[in-house]
């Protein structure tokens, strides 16, 4: 054996298992199951485009729609859909108590909020959401779409002044503050993560 080959073989050896260990620690749990290996690997395509690592801990993921957050509580983030991140999502994925489940999860009580507050009141009952917005009753053609609803109370398809950069916000849904960040990626810009800080979504562009 060549000795530079001998030295590649003996660091892929030192290296590999030290690399798998540094993820094999992180806590990582969606839909109530444990990461697993594929979940880490989109995961750690999902940081490379944000620019920042994803805390450790416990989180929900709609696979239809793309709508994420943390476990017990309301949608706080959108990532691309179909990542198939912890598989089935549970109905109790938000802890629920409002009668209303969306892509079989029950909505928190501020997601319904919002939803309210979008679209006006909203029966008890099943419905279904897509990435691109549309969403309907369960098992029936759409009705709306949220993301030309939250268009029509004045968030256009790009941010006021067609300028990205900064702490943006606050958008009425995380589908626009996603459809905000998407604009700004075909800029050239780095954006992080959507997430609700209170009155709305924001998103940190760079």
């Amino acid at each position: 054996m060549k000795p530079n080959r001998f030295l590649f073989l003996a660091l892929f050896l030192i290296l590999v298992p030290a690399v798998a260990s540094a993820e094999a620690g992180r806590r990582l749990t969606f839909n109530g199951r444990p990461a697993t290996a594929r979940d880490l690997a989109v995961v750690q395509k999902l940081e490379a485009s944000w620019g920042q690592r994803l805390n450790d801990g416990d989180y929900w993921y709609d696979n239809r729609s793309g709508a994420a957050g943390t476990w017990g509580g309301p949608a706080t983030a959108i990532l691309p859909a179909g990542l198939g991140l912890g598989g089935a999502l549970p109905a109790n994925a938000s802890g629920g108590g409002t009668g209303v489940f969306v892509n079989g999860r029950e909505l928190h009580p501020i997601d319904l909020e919002r939803l309210q507050a979008l679209v006006g009141p909203v029966p008890r009952g099943r419905y279904w959401v897509d990435a691109q917005g549309n969403a309907g009753p369960e098992g029936k053609p759409a009705t709306i779409n949220l993301v030309r609803a939250a268009g029509q109370q004045g968030n256009g398809p790009r941010p006021p002044d067609g300028q990205c950069g900064g702490h943006m916000g606050p958008y009425v849904t995380y589908h626009r503050a996603y459809e905000v960040a998407d604009f700004c990626r075909a800029q050239g810009h780095s954006v992080g993560q959507a997430y609700h800080n209170g009155d709305g979504y924001y998103i940190d562009v760079r």
